[in-house]
């Protein structure tokens, strides 16, 4: 049987990186755009690489390099990467770069080798 809950990120990064490269050609995002901040994003998740919870009430949902936090930060995370998506393809840079930065506080925290 398929594991749904497992493909939901990687589909999600997936899709982001290709939001960025579908369609007609288009101009090289602006150095500081949201666009390049979800591509930073996305190779940082994927390098970070945290194992879905397999149940929606899982306390700890662990990553690689030391990277540990709660099932409900890990799905807190997902949705804000999805709205930062949708606003940067809307063209509202400043609520993406809200929606990322809410996600990168939350990965500083996870990083348990750092803290």
């Amino acid at each position: 049987m398929l594991n749904v809950r497992s493909m939901v990120l990687p589909v999600l990064i997936v899709g982001l990186c290709a939001g960025a490269q579908s369609g007609t050609a288009q101009p090289a995002p602006a150095p500081g755009s949201c666009r390049n901040a979800l591509m930073a994003l996305a190779a940082e998740w994927n390098e970070i690489a945290f194992m879905a919870p397999g149940k929606p009430g899982q306390a700890i949902v662990t990553g690689r390099e030391g990277y540990v936090t709660t099932g409900g930060d890990f799905n807190f995370m997902v949705g804000q990467i999805r709205l930062a998506h949708v606003a940067c393809d809307r063209g509202d840079e400043a609520s993406a770069l809200q929606n990322i930065a809410a996600v990168q506080d939350i990965l500083v925290h996870a990083n348990r080798r750092k803290s």
